[in-house]
């Protein structure tokens, strides 16, 4: 498909301007889902400066153009960018579709993302609240505003939004009863407000329903450590290590899973209780 698509632009078989964009936009993307930003974003660009030009700021596609541009900057790290992108978009959302209307909020949530990654927490937190109380019954929006909350530590890697975290994780529970993957977010934000033991019983739950994986075991793992059990922490630990053994190529795709393992391995690296070999 990258060959095709990359030979119709090169040998100029989409000659018109709006077809060349359309084949750009569908290559970006592409490029996008196979973790190429760099080839990704100088092709959105291109697409979101032409539908810009000949359609102006508030047409659908230069809409799109703009979200998929957005969504590669933040994945490249240039958070600047994106979070700009995320400001203008939000923008037109409210003015062409109203404050409630799915894409403002969807905008609204993408914007409030941002500001967490650029440190600017205050603003993020007043945007996710205005985006719930827009949103009170969406499981799924609740479920985002907590896990962001849960995994994102702040300059001194400490998480102090954490009960805030777990409230939004437990309404999302509320709204959708026994879904393992929301309820993995309601565990690793127990685990951020140390409450130890509820993160245990939250995770081992997500995984009857289903949710079977290594970002459950990890936590588990570190939060059995924390209570001192250090053989069950270890055999949840292991266990995980097993798997991304075995699994080597998607444990290194996911970044945040391998922040998980980096964490668990800083906790468990050294046990001051046992008792070190003695040098001979």
């Amino acid at each position: 498909l990258l060959d095709n698509a990359a030979k119709k632009l090169e040998t100029g078989l989409a000659d018109q301007p709006e077809q060349r964009a359309k084949l750009q936009e569908t290559l970006g993307e592409t490029y996008h889902a196979l973790g190429l930003y760099r080839q990704a974003i100088p092709l959105q660009e291109q697409v979101r400066d032409y539908f810009l030009a000949t359609f102006g700021p508030e047409h659908p596609d230069t809409l799109s153009a703009m979200h998929s541009l957005a969504i590669s900057y933040q994945a490249a790290g240039r958070q600047d960018e994106a979070l700009q992108l995320w400001e203008e978009l939000l923008t037109l959302r409210r003015k062409l579709l109203g404050p409630e209307h799915p894409d403002t909020l969807s905008a609204m949530g993408n914007l409030a993302n941002s500001y967490h990654d650029a440190g600017r927490r205050d603003e993020a937190l007043k945007l996710r609240k205005e985006q719930l109380t827009l949103r009170p019954d969406d499981p799924g929006a609740h479920n985002d505003a907590a896990w962001k909350l849960a995994t994102s530590p702040d300059k001194d890697a400490l998480y102090p939004h954490a009960a805030q975290a777990v409230e939004w994780a437990r309404r999302a529970n509320e709204l959708a009863p026994n879904d393992g993957g929301l309820l993995n977010t309601l565990g690793v934000a127990l685990y951020r407000a140390e409450q130890w033991q509820e993160a245990i019983d939250t995770l081992q739950k997500s995984i009857e329903l289903g949710a079977d994986v290594p970002h459950n075991w990890l936590f588990i793992a570190m939060a059995h450590w924390q209570l001192d059990q250090k053989d069950k922490a270890k055999q949840w630990y292991n266990k995980s290590l097993a798997w991304q053994t075995a699994n080597e190529d998607a444990a290194k795709a996911d970044t945040e899973l391998q922040g998980f393992y980096a964490e668990a391995t800083k906790l468990m690296a050294v046990d001051p209780e046992e008792p070190k070999p003695n040098a001979e």
